[in-house]
């Protein structure tokens, strides 16, 4: 006797309830940058709120996901994303502290370099990420996602 049990994941709920809210938080994280260094108050904040709910969001979608003892994509794009706010807000409190100390102008460097190559991080990342994970997904539909 042989029983085959034939598992679907949709690919679609993960898209609209994961991926695309923690993409709008590492923005929305990015964006401090843009604020000027002199508004700590407000740097600060927005990038503690976006690291927080960013947080939250990974605990929620780990509860909701099947317990497994190795690494999945969805914790390789958790952690990417939560890695790239940290390091946003990193740089902001390091502007922030050369600000601070007297060297404004070394912190403003480190803000236009960190403009730049933080989105172009990113993009590299989704242009590997998302192929490997549609080609993955494509060739067996019974794998998940998770």
């Amino acid at each position: 006797l042989k029983v085959r049990i034939h598992l679907v994941r949709q690919i679609n709920f993960h898209i609209l309830q994961t991926f695309i809210p923690s993409i709008f938080f590492v923005i929305l994280g990015y964006t401090s940058l843009f604020l000027p260094a002199e508004a700590v108050p407000g740097r600060v904040a927005l990038g503690m709120l976006t690291f927080l709910a960013l947080t939250t969001m990974s605990s929620s979608v780990k509860k909701s996901l099947p317990q497994v003892s190795y690494m999945t994509y969805m914790d390789i794009w958790i952690i990417t994303c939560l890695l790239f706010v940290f390091s946003t807000n990193m740089l902001s409190i390091i502007e922030i502290v050369m600000l601070k100390s007297g060297k404004g102008q070394r912190g403003a460097k480190l803000n236009k370099i960190s403009k730049i190559i933080i989105p172009i991080l990113f993009v590299v990342f989704n242009a590997v990420y998302w192929p490997v994970i549609l080609m993955e997904y494509g060739t067996d539909k019974t794998k998940a996602v998770h």
